[in-house]
């Protein structure tokens, strides 16, 4: 796991169930698409801590948000309209979960250094003798 129940209490004060952690932890390993086995990376598995803490909170009070939410950008009634923040994956993930997540190290580019792409011979060698 992640985070316990007391490191979810530390950092977001709220009491959640080992259940609810699972849930949570599960659905951080989707979005960023890092499984617990494969984070060996300690900055990693401290912002997937964070993340998993801040889902836990997101999803204690009203977890319907995440399960039966409608997958849209925009909904209406007559004059009442409410539109998701899809910057944000909202309303599936906890927005300060997706923030940390911003800062995994698989979130960042990778350039690769590949040196010159032809290797001239130098100056001196084409002098004819």
């Amino acid at each position: 796991m992640f985070v316990t129940v007391e490191g979810v209490n530390e950092l977001t004060g709220k009491n959640v169930t080992l259940d609810l952690i699972r849930r949570a932890q599960g659905l951080i390993e989707a979005y960023t698409g890092l499984p617990e086995v494969l984070v060996e990376n300690t900055k990693d598995i401290q912002i997937l801590r964070k993340m998993t803490a801040y889902q836990c909170a997101y999803m204690m009070d009203n977890e319907s948000i995440v399960w039966d939410q409608v997958g849209t950008s925009a909904a209406g009634s007559g004059e009442s309209v409410m539109t998701f923040r899809t910057d944000l994956d909202a309303p599936y993930m906890a927005p300060l979960a997706v923030i940390a997540g911003r800062k995994l190290s698989t979130k960042k580019t990778r350039s690769v250094h590949t040196g010159r792409v032809f290797q001239y011979a130098p100056v001196d060698k084409w002098k004819k003798d």
